[in-house]
């Protein structure tokens, strides 16, 4: 097969899809080249053909890496899937959905020295919408992750995953929703001044804190809810002393 695929070049999976080829675009699965294989996946996905199920849990298993775009194709693929095979076909999505979206926020939730926050914009929004979907999904592999991600310099990035830890509701989160509820309102600016805008305009300030602080709430062990009475308490105390 390899000396093959060096004779004929990669498949072209473009015509493929435009033939409706299914075999071929399975075949291309196997490809040696990862980026020939992506391209298969996201083909078979738009012709929602029940046979592509059994190769892409195949080459699910050979390339662990491609879970993402696996995880789209058998979604899209359900639907057309016999009755018998939808629960073990909607696990293998849950299972491919959390692994893909772990691995998303591992790879990209720390800015180097020379990428500050504000050149993220659009992967911030990708993070955060991968810490979301990792709470609403509610497996307890995403708390490491999660936890990390309270580190991250990016207050609205802390607030997402924060959220996120609270509905998974697992205690382990404690410290470091404390630590991170901590950073926050210690680097906070409750002063008029420094919430005043070039043009005069005194913008309100966004509770970044408040998202730890309700994920503390949610996971209610006492020493999540002393922590949040104690920072609600330090909150006034700032909020006071600014107003002076």
């Amino acid at each position: 097969m390899p000396f093959l695929q060096k004779l004929f070049g990669p498949p072209n999976i473009k015509r493929l899809s435009a033939r409706r080829n299914i075999k071929g675009l399975l075949k291309a699965l196997g490809y040696k080249a990862s980026f020939v294989r992506v391209a298969a996946v996201r083909a078979v996905e738009k012709l929602k053909d029940a046979r592509a199920v059994e190769p892409l849990i195949t080459t699910l298993k050979k390339h662990p890496e491609m879970w993402k775009a696996i995880a789209v194709a058998l979604k899209s693929l359900v639907p057309f899937t016999d009755a018998g095979r939808c629960a073990e076909v909607q696990a293998l999505v849950h299972e491919a959905e959390v692994l893909a979206k772990i691995a998303d926020l591992k790879s990209g939730q720390r800015p180097s020295v020379n990428s500050p926050s504000i050149f993220r914009g659009p992967r911030l929004l990708e993070l955060a919408a991968s810490a979301e979907l990792l709470g609403e999904l509610g497996d307890l592999r995403a708390i490491e992750p999660l936890i990390a991600v309270l580190r991250d310099e990016s207050k609205m990035l802390i607030e997402t995953a924060a959220e996120a830890l609270g509905k998974l509701g697992d205690p382990r989160a404690i410290d470091s929703l404390i630590a991170a509820a901590d950073k926050i309102l210690s680097e906070a600016k409750f002063d008029v001044a420094s919430r005043t805008g070039p043009d005069g305009e005194i913008y309100e300030r966004h509770p970044f804190e408040d998202g730890p602080l309700k994920a503390l709430e949610r996971i209610g062990r006492p020493k999540a809810m002393q922590a949040v009475e104690e920072l609600r308490q330090k909150r006034r105390e700032l909020q006071k002393r600014a107003s002076k």
